[in-house]
């Protein structure tokens, strides 16, 4: 466990999957708990993240990121896999 983990200064995301009907989704953990973000943004099942704001704001921000890295991956999979075929 890193200090940053520790003091809570910095989201740690992981992806879940959850079952129907959810979404895979997001888990920020820190120091004082944790919760979930669906993709579209929206706290689900633990109602402490409403009174947590600046934790809401930085998980969107990492969640924004994660699904840019996740895009970027994919669309360079599918350029690798379409360039095989010729």
């Amino acid at each position: 466990m890193n200090k940053n983990w520790e003091r809570g200064t910095r989201a740690e995301s992981y992806l879940l999957c959850l079952p129907p009907p959810y979404e895979p989704a997001m888990v920020f953990r820190f120091n004082h708990g944790s919760y979930v973000l669906n993709f579209q943004g929206h706290p689900i099942g633990l109602p402490e993240a409403k009174d947590m704001p600046e934790a809401v704001s930085m998980a969107e921000k990492v969640l924004v990121r994660e699904l840019k890295s996740y895009q970027k991956a994919a669309a360079e999979a599918i350029e690798m896999l379409g360039a095989d075929d010729g």
